[in-house]
């Protein structure tokens, strides 16, 4: 089940596309699908791109042409890493039924997920120092036509 921090995030009062708080403007989500080959195959998507509709059943926006969304029609199985000050989670999912063009963006597939499992990320103190994550994978859009 998805923990109330991620229900927050990608709860029901968003959908793929939608604006997010300020603190997730610019988070990336690091993903890996599964290649026909059995190995992982690692992409990023953004909080705008990912909803849950509860705690068990998640929502990705991806092109409709990307590896990615080739991958998750023909293996079906995605790990979503959500990586930040406020909490680390590997959601583990599956696909649950066909994609659906997305209603406003034009060439991005929209796949039904069910959550398999949620692992939660935490420092064992008893066997290394405290470690603390200082921030996830960030990122900023820039015009077309402008360099970083």
């Amino acid at each position: 089940m998805l923990p109330p921090l991620l229900m927050e995030r990608l709860g029901v009062h968003s959908a793929p596309g939608t604006t997010h708080p300020a603190h997730l403007e610019g988070m990336a989500v690091p993903v890996c699908t599964i290649d026909p080959d059995g190995l992982p195959h690692p992409a990023m998507l953004s909080y705008t791109e990912l909803a849950a509709d509860d705690t068990r059943s998640m929502r990705a926006a991806v092109y409709g042409e990307s590896t990615t969304a080739r991958h998750l029609r023909q293996q079906g199985r995605i790990a979503l890493l959500f990586v930040d000050p406020e909490g680390t989670y590997y959601v583990k999912a599956t696909v649950t039924g066909p994609d659906t063009p997305h209603p406003t963006a034009r060439g991005v597939a929209v796949f039904p997920l069910a959550v398999v499992a949620v692992l939660a990320d935490a420092v064992d103190t008893s066997r290394e120092p405290a470690a603390v994550i200082t921030s996830g994978i960030r990122f900023r859009r820039t015009a077309p036509g402008t360099t970083p």
